[in-house]
C-alpha cells in the first residue's frame, strides 16, 4: 500500500514540473496619421473650416475638458490662448 502511495505522489510531483508554453500576439494599434496635419501648427484656428478631419477628431481649447482615455486612432488638435493651433497629436 505504501508503494502505491509513493508512486502516486512521485507521479503528481513530476506532473507539476511540466512546463507550459504561452504565445503572445502583439497587434499594432492604428494611429491617427498626424504627419498630414502637422502643417496646421502655428496657423489660426479658422483654417480648420477648410480642412477635412477624421470623424471623432477633438478640437481642444485651453478651457476644454477632455477625457484621459487614450485612443491612438483619434486625432487631437490643440488650440492655444492666442487661438492658434499649437499641437496635433494622437490620443
Amino acid at each position: 500500500m505504501k508503494t502505491i502511495a509513493l508512486i502516486a505522489v512521485a507521479t503528481l510531483g513530476l506532473a507539476a514540473c511540466e512546463t507550459t508554453r504561452t504565445t503572445t500576439t502583439v497587434i499594432e494599434a492604428p494611429t491617427c496619421q498626424t504627419t498630414q496635419y502637422a502643417t496646421l501648427i502655428g496657423q489660426p484656428r479658422s483654417v480648420l473650416s477648410a480642412v477635412t478631419v477624421p470623424a471623432g477628431t477633438r478640437i481642444i481649447t485651453p478651457d476644454t475638458a477632455v477625457t484621459m482615455d487614450h485612443n491612438p486612432s483619434r486625432l487631437n488638435i490643440e488650440i492655444d490662448a492666442r487661438n492658434r493651433i499649437s499641437a496635433v497629436r494622437c490620443g
